[in-house]
């Protein structure tokens, strides 16, 4: 039985290979593999957009996980789009799906509205603190707030 395991950890370590060397030419034959840049029009971003966002709904929705969850990650890892951009609308993609949620919640008793309501002003006002401490500290002293010990002097 032993080296039942042995011979499948021993198949994994090829298959890896093989999988690497078609995906990745170049490490295999030495060659430059450069890959000439491809324009496409404007309007093919956004409607890729459509469509991935539109499954990216009905996974959501079936996974039971918010829109926000799924949005950030796939958006800003294959679209060529800027972070803070994505981040913004997964929010607002996450703020959409509570609030869709909340009538339904109230109705069937399952959210109180007494609790609730604290909870969002405090929620709501730190936001807002946040938004304007975040846009009031300068980008370029971001990389510099960080001090390592070694370079304090005593």
């Amino acid at each position: 039985m032993d080296f039942f395991f042995r011979l499948q950890d021993h198949c994994l370590h090829y298959r890896f290979l093989l999988i690497l060397f078609v995906l990745n030419p170049s490490l295999v034959f030495g060659a430059d593999t450069s890959v000439p840049e491809i324009t496409y029009p404007w309007w093919i971003w956004p409607l890729i957009l459509l469509v991935v966002t539109f499954l990216m709904g009905i996974v959501a929705v079936l996974g039971g996980v918010g829109g926000g969850v799924l949005f950030v990650p796939i958006i800003s890892g294959f679209f060529p789009f800027h972070l803070d951009f994505v981040r913004g609308t997964g929010l607002l993609v996450a703020l959409s799906g509570a609030l869709a949620a909340g009538p339904g919640l109230l109705k069937a008793n399952l959210a109180s509205l007494r609790l609730a309501m604290p909870v969002a002003l405090i929620a709501s006002s730190m936001a807002i603190v946040g938004a304007m401490v975040g846009l009031a500290y300068p980008h370029t002293s971001s990389s510099s707030a960080w001090v390592e010990p070694s370079s304090v002097s005593s």
